[in-house]
């Protein structure tokens, strides 16, 4: 009898009662609504990340600049004046961000330096660079080119901030197929370098490069490169006088709010239009470098006003005192 007894307590031990089908489906379920809760933490701890590293990007463009601005004593400008199609901004402080070497091999000098499809020799010079500090990687937009002359060439998720068309001296322009506004007010001016004693606003209250890393939306649908390199790449500059003042490649003069979306609106479609908008792919609006090297991030809702007057150096408007 002891061992028989012993027996069934082992049996009994041994034995276990399965899930019913109910039971797994309410442990499935309750697993779902586990992850539904916490992929979009992961999701924002991820984007965090990519904000983060955009910042970063800023950063390190807006150190190039200052140290640009210590050498020669002024920002740098988008186009030398009397030269068509010169290289941009981003070309001249390659030195300042660890791409001397980049710098040194391309002819600064050649008439259309800037255009891949007349400089074959600067154009090869940018085919092999990857600028991960001129790409946000909050975007899915193209890195490179996909087509043209300036095919395979790095594109930028940045711009120059050229003024509004707020600025007592910012004008309506057209040409070509491209209309809308032009402004010298800016830290950045075509045929011009500006000094920091023209940031008259002062440098804390200017903003100098912004974002252009989401896409716009056409009335059909369908999605828009709407960056100021107008599909030339980052080593695009400005263009010879009396060609239009709009054409002010890899700068862009404000009109549109912060993440204005619409293709067909002013200044955006064309060869190439001045007031493509400033756009991220990051939630409610956007990153900007300030002429002191500050980043802020400036939210989408921010008044097209307050936007206007950061945007200009020497307009004389009051800036509220916490505009991000």
């Amino acid at each position: 009898m002891l061992k028989h007894s012993l027996r069934e307590t082992i049996d009994s031990r041994r034995t276990f009662r399965g899930f019913t089908l109910v039971e797994l489906l309410v442990v499935i379920a309750i697993i779902g609504i586990l992850i539904a809760l916490l992929l979009p933490a992961v999701q924002s701890a991820r984007e965090a990340a990519r904000r983060a590293q955009c910042t970063n990007n800023l950063k390190q463009i807006g150190l190039a600049i200052l140290n640009y601005e210590n050498t020669y004593r002024v920002l740098p400008s988008c186009g030398i004046a009397g030269k068509q199609h010169d290289i941009s901004w981003f070309m001249r402080i390659l030195p300042y961000i660890e791409s001397g070497t980049i710098y040194n091999q391309l002819d600064i000098d050649f008439p259309r330096g800037g255009w891949a499809g007349s400089s074959a020799h600067n154009r090869d010079v940018m085919m092999s660079n990857h600028f991960t500090w001129a790409q946000c990687p909050s975007s899915t937009m193209d890195q490179f080119d996909p087509s043209g002359s300036s095919a395979g060439l790095p594109l930028p998720f940045y711009t120059g901030i050229h003024g509004s068309k707020n600025h007592p001296r910012a004008e309506e322009t057209s040409f070509l197929d491209a209309s809308g506004w032009y402004s010298p007010g800016g830290a950045f001016e075509i045929h011009k370098s500006v000094s920091m004693a023209a940031i008259r606003d002062g440098a804390s209250n200017t903003m100098m490069v912004g974002e252009q890393s989401d896409f716009l939306e056409n009335s059909n649908g369908t999605t828009y490169d709407g960056r100021s390199d107008c599909s030339h790449s980052m080593l695009m500059g400005g263009t010879v006088e009396g060609t239009g003042p709009g054409r002010i490649f890899n700068t862009t003069v404000v009109v549109h709010p912060i993440n204005f979306r619409d293709a067909s609106g002013l200044g955006i479609q064309g060869n190439c239009a001045p007031n493509r908008p400033l756009t991220s792919a990051h939630p409610g609006g956007i990153n900007a470098l300030f002429v002191d090297g500050s980043i802020h991030f400036l939210a989408e809702s921010m008044p097209i006003e307050v936007l206007y007057n950061l945007a200009d150096r020497d307009d004389g408007h009051v800036i509220p005192s916490s505009f991000d």
